[in-house]
């Protein structure tokens, strides 16, 4: 975003004061964040537009407001309103969002990188930058777009340390949700085709769909969804039973990677008990079927 235009737009529409305020809290919090690690574009933008509708008539906020839980019953309390409302007007006339495309359709991965690192404890996010480096070999020998398979490794688990209660509401009405409330290890992945599709301004299905199945997978995969699948499973900082025969086997056919990987977690999970979702059976019977058709 064009700082300088941002900041001319500001000063002619908040009174001289309002402005100079608006300044000043800019300036302290690029300060805040070069100290604690966040985005300093983030930093500016969020700084000129807090009060962006502080002098607009109230009622007219309160309009706005209306259906919003934290409006509610807070009719007398007036300096709220440019805040909440804010929300809404600022996403409708800017396009304020996490929105990565800069010229055309060419995404910026560094940067979605630092989103990603800022969100993630240390550990997932070196998890993220394997599953990063292997889907691109992977991309690189299957012939897919790699900067799809970045943009899907990157934001694969954006969730995964979010509230599990919070992405079951989110999940509510998918039926890959409906009887697995008890396997939390799925709903980043399901809530994150929502959230990454509204907070990213993602529409590519194929991107959102590796994002959604890439722990429990699902018939007919594409091949965008497989790598992020398999990639999450070998990267390199995985170690279990079996992990470098299964990266031996994807490179040499991603299919029967899969196979592999999914028929020794399924008798794991047999063993210990645990839930197989039947996303994970269908996509194995599927492979299978394949591959008996190539024979």
């Amino acid at each position: 975003m064009d700082i300088e235009k941002l900041r001319e737009i500001v000063k002619n529409k908040l009174p001289k004061k309002r402005y100079i305020h608006t300044l000043g809290v800019e300036k302290v919090c690029v300060e805040l964040a070069k100290k604690y690690g966040v985005d300093e574009e983030k930093v500016r933008v969020a700084s000129l537009l807090h009060d962006y509708l502080k002098k607009d008539d109230v009622e007219t906020l309160k309009e706005i407001c209306k259906d919003m839980p934290e409006a509610k019953g807070y009719e007398n309390l007036p300096e709220i309103f440019h805040g909440l409302a804010g929300y809404e007007v600022v996403k409708k006339e800017f396009g304020c969002s996490n929105t990565l495309f800069l010229q055309g359709d060419k995404m910026d991965i560094e940067k979605l990188r630092e989103i990603v690192k800022n969100k993630l404890p240390k550990k997932r996010y070196i998890h993220t930058l394997g599953v990063e480096k292997v889907c691109v070999e992977l991309a690189k020998k299957y012939g897919v777009d790699e900067e799809k398979v970045r943009v899907a490794s990157l934001l694969h688990d954006y969730l995964k340390k979010d509230d599990v209660e919070t992405l079951k509401e989110i999940c509510k009405d998918m039926p890959e949700a409906k009887g697995y409330e008890n396997l939390p290890e799925i709903f980043h992945g399901l809530a994150g085709y929502e959230v990454v599709k509204k907070e990213f301004g993602i529409d590519d299905e194929d991107i959102l769909n590796s994002i959604k199945y890439h722990t429990i997978g699902r018939k007919n995969m594409s091949i965008l969804e497989k790598i992020i699948y398999i990639g999450d499973a070998i990267e390199e900082n995985r170690d279990y039973p079996n992990v470098d025969e299964i990266r031996k086997r994807t490179f040499q056919d991603i299919d029967e990677g899969i196979i592999f990987e999914i028929s020794r977690k399924l008798e794991y999970l047999k063993e210990k008990g645990g839930i197989i979702h039947k996303n994970t059976k269908d996509m194995l019977e599927d492979l299978v079927s394949k591959r008996k058709l190539k024979q």
